[in-house]
């Protein structure tokens, strides 16, 4: 029998290397975990998602990534949704079809993950995307978290469909536009928007941005502040009357790239898998750039990197580069 002060152990190397950004590493020791413990409710996970991370989005990552359902607070929700309904995978046919999405993630997961749709419908599927009812004005679903479901045919969680789909790195398809809202930016830039914050819930939001902000030299122009959170449909109104978007990693970010806005999203040395790695631009929004953290926790530097291509910016650099 492994020891339990093993398997933290193990644990806790894995995470040292997540802060140095050796997601090769931590995949190692998530491994040793996997080969010591076969039953771990999670280890399977945790490979899965360090190897989409280091951008293998193989059919058997995203299998290994699945298991993410069977050791969370959610789980027993998600076996008595599977002993109703079956669980659709990508291979059955959805003619004629009601597919029940499940809310799975945080608001940015909804935005990342409803440009699905379309393809769910061009199936033959109908589609019932399950929704926070504050997301519900611009993306259509039903709302409500552990809801009984019925008269469906088969069900997906709402992360799942880039794996159910093959998606690769450089085959997402195009964001979802929530219709009647238009971005007419300017370049360069005017009116920038900002969000420093992110939901206090989230397990990574201490890593996020520490507040108030360290001191940067920033170039005049005129700032707007958005909340983390509310009413979407009145921050897409504001996000219209911004050229640009400067955020950490939260549903901001997801929102202004479903509406094509430019986007520089500040990322932490412990990002998500679905930013990959060492990448300054991303398939999931053709108008986001990335500036990545150096070391865990130092923002200044970040900033005044991202302060510098703002000046660069103001004097004609492109948006993407």
């Amino acid at each position: 029998m492994v020891s339990p002060l093993r398997v933290q152990n193990l644990l806790e190397r894995a995470d040292d290397c997540y802060n140095r950004g050796d997601v090769a590493g931590r995949l190692k020791y998530f491994e040793r975990v996997a080969r010591e413990i076969p039953n771990h409710p999670l280890a399977k996970a945790w490979i899965g998602e360090c190897r989409l991370a280091l951008g293998d989005w193989s059919p058997d990552s995203w299998a290994l990534w699945e298991h993410r359902w069977f050791g969370e607070p959610w789980a027993d929700y998600y076996r008595q949704v599977t002993a109703a309904v079956p669980r659709w995978t990508g291979e059955q046919d959805l003619g004629g079809k009601t597919l029940f999405v499940l809310l799975d993630g945080g608001y940015g997961d909804v935005f990342q993950n409803y440009r699905y749709v379309r393809w769910l419908e061009q199936g033959g599927a109908t589609v019932v995307f399950q929704v926070r009812p504050e997301q519900a004005g611009l993306c259509p679903g039903v709302s409500g978290e552990g809801q009984e479901i019925r008269g469906v045919d088969y069900f997906v969680n709402a992360c799942s469909l880039p794996g159910a789909f093959g998606s690769q790195p450089e085959t997402i398809p195009l964001p979802y536009r929530p219709p009647g809202y238009t971005v007419q930016g300017r370049w360069p830039p005017e009116r920038i928007a900002a969000v420093w914050s992110s939901s206090s819930q989230h397990r990574e939001n201490r890593h996020r941005f520490p507040l108030p902000l360290p001191a940067v030299s920033w170039p005049p122009v005129t700032w707007v502040t958005l909340p983390e959170r509310g009413d979407w449909r009145e921050t897409a109104k504001l996000l219209q009357t911004c050229d640009l978007l400067i955020t950490v990693d939260t549903a901001v970010a997801h929102l202004a790239g479903c509406l094509g806005l430019p986007v520089w999203c500040l990322m932490s040395v412990r990002s998500g898998w679905q930013w990959l790695r060492d990448t300054p631009t991303t398939g999931w929004y053709p108008t986001m750039r990335i500036f990545r953290q150096r070391t865990l926790d130092d923002w200044t530097e970040l900033l005044e990197r991202v302060a510098g291509t703002l000046a660069a910016a103001l004097d004609g650099e492109p948006a993407i580069a």
